[in-house]
């Protein structure tokens, strides 16, 4: 834990401008903050920059955007209408990430416990790209628990989905609200 601090306080000090640490340092605990990311960057942890209290992670309601130069800002995207939220967990559709797995079952299960609020369809396991894009036409919200490789994207049962795919993913029905995926991380910080 020292060590993911120490990285996390040198990352904001070769990172932030001294104004924005202070703004940072300053916000108020649960402060939504979006981190908008170049795709070249996107393996940087930048949400464990620590700020004197505590990691960007531990302190704010963090999220992420991908910034994707040329790129539609919001091409097809679904607006949540007033009923159910419609979510679909993926865990482990490569077939061989038992931990992931039973992460989406886990997931699914809180999930569930919110009742009329959200319809959640569970698919673990071993999945394929047809099924996976039939699966992702009816939902709002995306949970993927599984592979993620650079270059290629997600790994499936047959295969990989590409972050090119996500416009067309839902097939004309827009993509999801939201996208929770995993981020590969570069081996440096693996070793924190």
């Amino acid at each position: 834990a020292e060590r993911l601090a120490a990285a996390g306080a040198a990352l904001a000090d070769a990172a932030l401008p001294p104004e924005l640490k202070a703004a940072l340092a300053s916000a108020p605990a649960g402060t939504p903050l979006t981190l908008r990311v170049d795709p070249s960057l996107s393996g940087v942890p930048w949400e464990v920059m620590a700020l004197g209290g505590g990691s960007l992670a531990e302190r704010l309601d963090v999220g992420r955007q991908l910034v994707v130069p040329g790129a539609p800002t919001r091409p097809g995207m679904r607006r949540l209408g007033a009923g159910q939220v419609r979510v679909l967990v993926v865990a482990d559709p490569a077939g061989d990430l038992p931990h992931a797995r039973r992460e989406g079952e886990a997931l699914a299960g809180l999930l569930a416990g919110a009742g009329a609020a959200c319809k959640v369809t569970l698919r673990a396991g071993a999945l394929g790209r047809d099924a996976f894009l039939l699966a992702v036409r009816s939902c709002d919200v995306l949970h993927f628990a599984g592979h993620a490789d650079p270059g290629e994207g997600w790994r499936l049962r047959d295969g990989h989905l590409a972050a090119s795919h996500v416009n067309t993913m839902a097939g004309g029905a827009g993509a999801p609200l939201l996208v929770f995926a995993p981020l590969k991380v570069p081996q440096i910080w693996g070793t924190i």
